[in-house]
């Protein structure tokens, strides 16, 4: 029974840590439901917003590399609690991104013989 149970909250976990990661970065809803009042219902996306109106995007930026490294962990613990070895989303996404610039430089290369 216990493994039953395990098997149950593993992916309840993950799916509430994945869910929690998503809502980090939720900026739409909650610009209308809570505002924008500094220091009091400002989130994170909020003020990377308010900081990139204002033209200081170092520190937009600063509080956006913050969010996508906490993201990034929240998703690895939650693949760690299911079993799953980490990185294999980063593994997915690097070999995506590996064969666009591969298909991307084949398609220069073409493109410069034909010229």
């Amino acid at each position: 029974m216990p493994l039953l149970s395990i098997a149950i909250w593993l992916p309840i976990v993950s799916g509430a840590l994945l869910t929690f990661a998503r809502a980090v970065g939720e900026f739409g809803s909650t610009i209308l439901v809570s505002g924008n009042l500094a220091g009091h219902t400002q989130t994170a996306p909020l003020y990377i917003f308010a900081k990139f109106n204002e033209g200081q995007i170092e520190a937009a930026n600063a509080i956006a590399i913050v969010l996508a490294l906490f993201s990034f962990v929240v998703c690895q613990y939650s693949q760690v609690a299911v079993g799953q070895i980490p990185g294999v989303f980063l593994f997915y996404g690097l070999a995506a991104a590996i064969t666009r610039l591969h298909q991307q430089q084949k398609l220069d290369t073409a493109k410069k013989q034909i010229s």
